[in-house]
């Protein structure tokens, strides 16, 4: 997200006036204040979820898509890279390093823009640090992964490197072309075709389109045979006033008015701002349905976009408005993997087990789509099933919140047409579906998040509709 993007630029001033007017900033250090931030009803530290019991073997490893790094040139607040670039910022990176390992993510794919990314050795990308007890990930001799440390805690989250472009390779195991970094590299890095899709799988990439909004459906469909899937929700395309406009029909400033108005609101919980700022990208959501209707299979993912360079305006929790911890959480994607490994993470991306969640308003825990064959077994998502087999949704419950408290959740099966996602069916419930057309199938559960009120500041009311928790990858049926 540019610093210098009119939705940046309207966000910043924005919540200036509306932090100046409503007098916020006290939050849990400034005591006092009988409207004080008391905290939300989920810990600072996440939950960790690869710990609970895999599901037919799969673990649901919690991860985040298209995070930049200070090694972009536009990160922390455009100055990542001080002193020409000889130095990190360190400042920076250590609350990088902090929110992964508070988000608890399993993963973290970092995309950096390609004009740093390619002038660095691919090491240094890694964000390796020893002294920190990060331990590298080898292959061939050369570090590929970076296994790194949380400090008092054995956590351990897996950050893989890739770029983001046109195009947005995930998990490179090394550099294209020079493995100190150069021009050669960033050339490579700049290429936009089907062929350079597939020269990224060869270098052990997952490869992914950000920005999906501002892609055409004919650039889609000639990217599609090399791609692992798409991003089908943008935090950048929700809160920047240019793509919002141009590209999702939305007012251009309607994300930044409302994430403003709700910081004024007394006792309320600043990471729920995205609560009253979220609208689904369905620019994205419909081309990922006529994608997927013509027999393309692509996985849906869910785009970061963090890079600490909006607003450095504090809330009334101290942190950012436009925090690492903040935004990873507000939506990331889980892939169902066998192992929490590199070579795992990326296969399970490759086999169209992801699901997008908007994660702010709890973890999910329960949550299972999959079809059973008429002839016995089962297809997890991604895979095939046939006309006459079940598709099969397990509602999911939010972790930590009691039976009593917990939401009103509306699970949908939907079809992929040319026209976009059509219900096929709806249940408070679980649901088994038995299919009798071919086509591609995904599930979604909706929520209406009453167990966040006490949150939502004296009048909850205003803040509680019913918005996407889960998008799941399709089931194709033949």
């Amino acid at each position: 997200m540019s610093a210098g993007s009119l939705g940046g630029l309207l966000l910043a001033s924005t919540l200036a006036l509306a932090l100046a007017g409503a007098g916020c900033g006290g939050g849990n250090e400034g005591g006092g204040s009988k409207d004080a931030f008391v905290g939300p009803p989920w810990p600072m530290v996440m939950p960790v979820l690869s710990t609970e019991p895999p599901l037919r073997g799969l673990i649901h490893a919690r991860g985040v898509i298209h995070l930049h790094s200070p090694y972009s040139h536009d990160a922390c607040d455009g100055n990542g890279l001080p002193d020409g670039g000889t130095g990190i910022n360190q400042v920076c990176l250590a609350r990088f390093r902090a929110a992964i390992c508070d988000d608890r993510l399993d993963f973290a794919m970092l995309t950096d823009h390609k004009t740093s990314f390619a002038y660095f050795p691919f090491d240094k990308l890694l964000l390796l640090d020893a002294a920190a007890g990060d331990t590298a990930l080898m292959k061939d001799g050369s570090p590929m992964a970076n296994q790194m440390a949380c400090p008092g805690t054995s956590f351990k989250p897996l950050l893989m490197v890739g770029h983001e472009d046109r195009l947005m390779p995930v998990g490179l195991e090394k550099h294209a072309v020079d493995a100190a970094g150069s021009d050669a590299n960033e050339q490579f890095y700049a290429r936009e075709d089907l062929a350079q899709a597939m020269a990224y799988q060869q270098l052990g990439a997952q490869v992914l389109i950000p920005h999906t909004e501002s892609r055409s459906l004919d650039t889609l469909r000639m990217l599609a045979p090399a791609l692992a899937g798409i991003e089908v929700f943008s935090l950048h395309a929700m809160m920047d006033g240019r793509l919002r406009s141009e590209f999702l029909g939305l007012d251009q400033a309607g994300a930044v008015r409302a994430f403003a108005q709700f910081s004024q609101e007394a006792g309320a919980a600043p990471d729920l701002a995205f609560l009253p700022a979220f609208s689904p990208n369905d620019n994205d959501l419909g081309k990922w349905a006529a994608l997927t209707a013509e027999g393309f299979k692509l996985a849906g993912v869910s785009g970061c976009d963090a890079h600490e360079n909006v607003a450095a305006i504090k809330l009334s929790d101290g942190d950012r408005v436009d925090s690492y911890r903040r935004m990873i959480r507000w939506a990331t994607t889980h892939v169902l993997v066998t192992e929490v490994t590199p070579a795992g993470v990326k296969a399970g991306i490759g086999a169209g087990r992801t699901l997008v969640i908007f994660e702010v308003y709890g973890s999910p825990q329960g949550f299972d789509f999959h079809a059973t064959r008429a002839a016995g077994g089962l297809v997890e998502m991604g895979g095939e099933a046939a006309v006459g087999d079940m598709l099969e949704v397990a509602p999911p419950t939010v972790l930590g919140v009691e039976p009593a408290a917990q939401p009103v959740r509306t699970m949908r099966l939907l079809r992929a047409t040319a026209g976009g996602w059509v219900e096929v069916a709806r249940s408070p419930g679980a649901i088994a579906f038995p299919v009798t057309s071919a086509g591609a199938y995904r599930a979604e559960v909706l929520m209406t998040p009453t167990h966040l009120a006490p949150w939502l500041g004296k009048d909850p009311s205003k803040y509680l509709r019913e918005v996407p928790w889960i998008y799941a990858s399709p089931i194709y049926v033949k």
